[in-house]
């Protein structure tokens, strides 16, 4: 009984000590990611459009003037991509709405009490709610919901800074799971672009 005991409040402290250095906040940023063939396939150009992305997320840093920091988000998050197939098949568009977890991992310098400069890398987890898919792509329905790839892993890298309560940061993003697995002509496609984000944390530790 004493040992359980023990163990509680050791885990208490513990709980303690490492939110007393987590911040907490919000962020909201534009994705400019799009749809790009690899491997082979039918394509001419796959143009991104535009859209935006919101969360939340948690930092926890440690170090003085060279610090590292762990900062995992959960994001929801649009990607669209205008699709030029080969001469004979319709254009189109392809929208795909995820719940993002990525987790990123930074090291930075504390150039002064309030601006930190760093650089990232991550790795992320996708899962895939909804899609909408142009009329003129497959009419069909070889491209519906159901036959896309519901879980995807994504690996990033970037850089940007903390100042004062806010962050910047800019990365470059790309997925290893491909759209889906139907063997189609989208079978080859994978996600992969630059993400633009501004975060603001109204717990700072």
């Amino acid at each position: 009984m004493k040992r359980k005991l023990l163990i509680i409040i050791f885990a208490v402290i513990g709980l303690g000590v490492l939110a007393q250095k987590m911040s907490f906040g919000v962020k909201g940023g534009i994705n400019y990611l799009s749809l790009d063939n690899y491997g082979g396939g039918t394509y001419t150009l796959c143009e991104y459009r535009s859209c935006l992305s919101a969360g939340i997320t948690a930092q926890y840093k440690w170090g003085d003037f060279l610090n590292f920091a762990i900062q995992p988000e959960l994001v929801y998050s649009q990607s669209q991509t205008y699709i030029h197939p080969v001469v004979g098949l319709p254009l189109g568009d392809i929208r795909l709405i995820d719940i993002e977890l990525p987790i990123n991992f930074q090291m930075g310098l504390q150039l002064s009490p309030i601006f930190r400069p760093f650089v990232s890398a991550g790795l992320g987890f996708c899962y895939l709610i909804d899609t909408k898919v142009n009329d003129n792509l497959y009419s069909d329905g070889s491209l519906g919901f159901g036959s896309f790839n519901k879980f995807n892993v994504s690996f990033s890298g970037g850089a940007g800074f903390d100042l004062w309560n806010f962050q910047m940061q800019g990365r470059y993003r790309a997925n290893v799971t491909r759209l889906n697995n139907t063997k189609q002509i989208f079978d080859k496609l994978l996600l992969s672009g630059f993400e633009l984000s501004l975060t603001y944390f109204f717990l700072r530790r």
